[in-house]
């Protein structure tokens, strides 16, 4: 009795759960066009590792949600998919609750928690940064060309600084989580300006351990190497024809966030093909 006590509680401390929803609208503009948003129920969603060479695991949108459920021996990053949206996840023991829009937001344990925290901050600097910029282009409309030039340097010194604060930002986050998946998370916005791996690993010196034996930083240097091309994500990369189940990967293509393997954790809310034909 004791050894099955132990044992359930061994397995349900490394026992995941992940809870998906949807936070779109009903249309979306599409450069002129309003598209409607189809019916989400049916639509398959994939859980992929970050090289997007393995399907993990799939499962159907049901009354709008979606459910993932598995145990892990250690956390692990991989990307959550679906036809119009793509985020990063830590699967990680808990319950996990997903949040696929515009963004991607995964909450409810530790490491996602501190992801989502930082995605949240960069966001606002985000808006912020955005209304100095409509402010000073809606002022500039009525000057002369050379006060338009002199606007443009203003918007130019604003991104600068704006770009020097989120830095800053994701430099401290990846100081102070040197050994979970929020540090690797950052470390790995850091290294987006890596255009090789000599340049990586240089930027890499002053890592952890951990964040250099990251699956993430793998992954980052195989692409750097030319091991890996970055495609976007398609269901036939898995053997998937309409409701099946996953065959397997036909090769190194996967799911990719549009800055890179590891880059924002936004979604890639592009993919026209899946939204109905416009209203108007």
């Amino acid at each position: 009795m004791a050894a099955t006590l132990l044992f359930s509680a061994c397995r349900e401390n490394k026992e995941w759960t992940i809870h998906g929803t949807f936070d779109i609208p009903d249309t979306i503009q599409y450069g002129d066009t309003f598209l409607v948003t189809p019916s989400l129920d049916g639509m398959r969603i994939y859980l992929v590792s970050l090289s997007g060479d393995d399907c993990l695991d799939s499962t159907v949108v049901a009354d709008g949600s979606f459910t993932f459920s598995g145990t892990v021996e250690e956390p692990r990053m991989c990307y959550v998919a679906c036809e119009f949206s793509i985020g990063t996840i830590v699967l990680e023991p808990g319950t996990i609750n997903v949040i696929m829009s515009e963004t991607f937001e995964a909450t409810g344990t530790p490491n996602n928690d501190g992801i989502t925290a930082l995605e949240g901050r960069m966001a606002e600097f985000n808006e912020t940064i955005r209304g100095k910029l409509l402010e000073l282009q809606a002022n500039a409309e009525a000057l002369t060309p050379e006060g338009q030039d002199s606007v443009r340097m203003l918007m130019y010194g604003v991104m600068v600084e704006y770009g020097e604060l989120v830095n800053q930002m994701i430099d401290s986050t990846a100081e102070a989580h040197p050994d979970d998946f929020v540090g690797v998370y950052a470390w790995n916005l850091r290294l987006n300006s890596a255009d090789d791996s000599e340049t990586l690993d240089s930027m890499l010196v002053s890592a952890s351990d951990f964040v250099r034996n990251s699956e993430a930083v793998s992954v980052r240097r195989a692409y750097l190497s030319g091991l890996l091309m970055d495609e976007d994500f398609y269901p036939e990369d898995f053997g998937l024809e309409g409701d099946g189940e996953p065959e397997g990967p036909e090769g190194p293509e996967g799911p990719k966030e549009s800055d890179g393997p590891e880059g924002p954790r936004g979604s890639a809310f592009y993919d026209d093909d899946f939204w109905a034909e416009p209203v108007r």
